[in-house]
């Protein structure tokens, strides 16, 4: 119900870093040495920005086996049934760093039911922050939906492109292109990603399982579009001396791990807020076949002045890659 409260806290270790960034790709020098992390001006080694989600996903869960459901979530879950990601939304006020301790906190804002073609539908919205002792480094607002029983083949699968399908009738975008990058993630991938979050939920890597929900394949996990998004739109600021402010995104269908997805990234104009330069990137991932995945806005900050910035823009327009890639980045 509304009001529900959840806490926890935890001292961050180097380890932890270490491994959560290995599961996304993330191989900069500061998640990893921290002689290089000092060198940027850090104590200690310097977490990959949607590490925090392994909090989030880990608090009130880490329990045996005899105390999970057949579908790998706690009995203890707030929602009953088969649990997907809905929409997501995080704001950075700061860096998490090994040695922090991070407090947790977690209340349920919203829960409601809707009624679609395949029956009801139970919403839970959570309000989520996270904190050390002197400051707030992470909110985050999260939608988790679940259904009594799963579907023989998941809705958001059956549609193809050309179907009428309401979830592809999106905002259109205008900014400039400046991040298309190709990603195929891997069995391997979504294992060591549900090992380092903590995530036992079986779709995510048992394919057995995740076909007797109807799915084709193992599902790629939303939280980890979110780190990978994250991580790509880190990449990109960084070298010009920008940061990520935020990002939100929803899920329209599931990205599976046969899928080779597309990450998209459009700059719109820089707008000045509070003395830097914000550039507001409208963010999509599509499979293979054009379908969108997910969707989604980020918001980069630039020391600079607006002209400054969109002089990055055309940088990033210039250089921006296409590789296609494991998150691994092994063959």
């Amino acid at each position: 119900m509304p009001g529900s409260h959840l806490t926890a806290s935890k001292v961050i270790t180097a380890s932890e870093i270490q491994r959560f960034a290995v599961a996304i790709g993330a191989m900069h020098a500061q998640y990893h040495d921290v002689s290089a992390a000092n060198a940027l001006g850090h104590r200690n080694l310097v977490a990959p920005p949607f590490f925090f989600a392994t909090v989030g996903l880990s608090a009130g869960r880490v329990m045996p086996s005899s105390m999970l459901r057949s579908d790998g979530m706690p009995r203890t879950d707030d929602l009953p049934g088969r649990v997907v990601a809905g929409e997501t939304s995080v704001n950075w006020f700061g860096p998490i760093l090994a040695g922090d301790e991070l407090r947790f906190e977690q209340r349920i804002i919203n829960r409601f039911t809707k009624h679609g073609r395949s029956g009801a539908l139970d919403f839970c919205v959570y309000q989520r922050t996270y904190s050390t002792a002197d400051r707030l480094v992470v909110t985050e607002k999260l939608t988790r939906i679940s259904r009594e029983e799963a579907p023989a083949v998941p809705e958001a699968v059956t549609h193809s492109v050309g179907e009428a399908n309401p979830a592809e009738a999106l905002p259109g975008v205008c900014g400039t292109e400046i991040l298309q990058t190709k990603v195929k993630f891997r069995e391997l991938d979504l294992f060591m990603f549900s090992a380092a979050s903590w995530l036992t939920a079986r779709i995510h890597f048992d394919r057995d399982y995740a076909r007797s929900e109807g799915y084709p394949d193992i599902v790629v996990h939303g939280p980890l579009q979110g780190a990978y998004l994250s991580q790509l739109l880190v990449d990109m600021a960084a070298p010009f001396g920008g940061d990520l402010t935020s990002l939100a995104y929803r899920h329209h269908r599931p990205a599976l791990c046969s899928d080779t997805l597309t990450f998209y990234g459009f700059a719109n104009r820089p707008v000045e807020r509070d003395g830097a330069a914000h550039v507001d990137m409208d963010l999509r991932i599509t499979r293979s076949d054009g379908a969108i995945v997910t969707s989604g806005r980020g918001t980069l900050r630039f020391a600079e002045s607006e002209e400054a910035a969109e002089e990055i823009v055309r940088r990033l327009e210039a250089i921006k890659s296409k590789p296609t890639a494991s998150v691994s980045g092994n063959d």
